[in-house]
């Protein structure tokens, strides 16, 4: 069973660490240059009308989506370390874009999949690639491209070796523990009427307890990867906690725990300036562990003194980012993609965005991502107003009897309030769902930043109250 607490403040902490996959240190490096053969859009028929595609000699589309197919045989024995480098783009023209913006088609970073496949013996590298990318504000059609591989010879089996820790942290004798849940970023508090009300039942004395023998174990790391070959933690991770109060030795009314949590969806930068949310498709919650353990050895926040290098930068604001996301339907009654508010009765939404000391002077951004069964045309329109200030209005993503994904970014200049009002206006009943909406702007900060010191924004922590009931280890 599991406890909830709600989270005392909320803090924004954001890192990231990009993997390029395993290297191959004594394979063979080998390359393919390809070409792209641009021809004139085409039209073509789909039911009783004719739309124009961007079209590539001896190239598909990928349902409504334009696509390049390259496959090649390698001869190699193992699979090869693949990747992709970009080498030339031309602006795309006018009837490639307006296909694009149809269809609802987001054009961003370059966008492949580089895979190996097996037949027998043979082995084949292929890529998919999508055709078209942003450089800066405009849209561009890749030209020429170059696939890089690596080969050697078949190396002999050497029993891997799974990096497994030798016994878990949750091994029998090591002390009473009991799970918790929250379910955003936050700093949590524990206090005694907690230890409490979880502890005592399991035996525990409480009104002696010394806090050097609290313990919180957790990992934060959102969902699990879905790939084996990415790394993930196998135990529990023991966290760094501050007691208030624990230099008397023993954990008073007034005394109490706090500890930084990890929700269960995390935020990424995704190599632009924005960034990537990923939402748990498996959990709602986090879990964590307290732990009662007189034999573990305390883990605390430790205080990091100040440097003493001159001042290199000034700080006044930073990036706040805020979304809405509800995951009401799947189109396809299963998968990991869901969508929120149904635009179908009901065409007309608010969204309500509080954001305090806000910087006035800066730039506030948004992105939508919505689905629609519009058929096209430009009486089906999306359209978005701030504070009752019409910001962007675009045609639906068009796909008649299915569901075509898009999105549309747009900025505004913030206020403390933003209220965001969604309009779709349809010349037919097609409906359409949101899938999210985010927005980010800067924030009035204070500090400054040495080399070596970490920027930090601190806020006072409120007890919020907290239930639950206890396991048993």
């Amino acid at each position: 069973m599991t406890s909830f607490l709600e989270p005392t403040s909320r803090l924004a902490i954001i890192f990231f660490l990009f993997s390029l996959g395993n290297s191959f240190s004594n394979f063979a490096q080998k390359s393919v240059s390809l070409s792209l053969n641009w021809e004139e859009p085409k039209d073509i028929t789909q039911g009783d009308r004719s739309i124009t595609v961007p079209s590539i000699v001896g190239q598909y589309m990928n349902g409504d989506r334009p696509n390049y197919f390259w496959q090649k045989r390698i001869m190699t024995s193992v699979d090869p370390e693949l990747s992709l480098v970009i080498e030339s783009t031309e602006l795309a023209n006018s009837k490639e874009i307006a296909y694009l913006n149809n269809r609802g088609i987001s054009v961003e970073e370059a966008s492949y999949h580089l895979s190996v496949s097996k037949a027998r013996s043979e082995r084949h590298a292929m890529l998919n690639l999508f055709p078209f990318v942003r450089v800066g504000p405009q849209i561009h059609r890749i030209q020429n491209v170059r696939v890089v591989y690596s080969s050697s010879k078949k190396k002999p089996n050497s029993g891997l070796q799974k990096d497994f820790v030798a016994s878990s942290v949750l091994v029998n004798g090591s002390g009473e523990w009991i799970k918790i849940s929250i379910t955003e970023d936050g700093i949590y508090k524990i206090d005694k009427d907690f230890l409490r009300a979880h502890f005592e039942p399991l035996g525990v004395d409480v009104e002696n307890l010394n806090p050097a023998h609290i313990h919180i174990y957790g990992n934060g790391d959102g969902m699990l990867p879905e790939l084996n070959s990415i790394p993930r933690a196998d135990d529990l991770a023991k966290n760094a906690i501050e007691i208030i109060g624990e230099v008397d030795g023993v954990f008073d009314e007034s005394d109490y725990v706090l500890f930084y949590g990890w929700g269960p969806e995390r935020l990424y930068a995704n190599g632009t300036a924005e960034l990537y949310s990923e939402v748990n498709t498996y959990s709602k919650v986090s879990c964590y562990f307290i732990n009662i353990n007189s034999a573990e050895p305390p883990l605390r926040v430790q205080s990091v003194s100040s440097s003493l290098d001159p001042v290199t930068h000034s700080t006044s604001t930073y990036s706040y980012y805020s979304k809405h996301e509800n995951e009401f339907t799947s189109l396809v009654k299963g998968g990991q993609r869901w969508y929120g508010e149904l635009f179908d009765t009901q065409l007309s939404n608010t969204f309500v965005f509080n954001v305090q000391d806000v910087d006035v002077s800066s730039v506030a951004t948004y992105k939508s991502f919505l689905a629609s069964n519009s058929s096209g045309g430009p009486s089906n329109t999306h359209s978005y107003y701030v504070n009752n200030v019409l910001m962007n209005s675009a045609t639906l993503p068009a796909a008649g009897d299915d569901y075509s994904r898009g999105s549309t970014s747009f900025t505004s200049t913030p206020t403390d309030l933003m209220v965001l009002r969604m309009d779709v206006q349809r010349s037919s009943p097609p409906s359409g769902y949101q899938n999210r909406r985010f927005g980010s702007t800067p924030r009035k900060a204070q500090g400054r930043h040495r080399p070596g010191e970490e920027a930090q924004v601190h806020r006072r922590a409120v007890h919020r109250g907290v239930q639950g009931v206890q396991e048993r280890s």
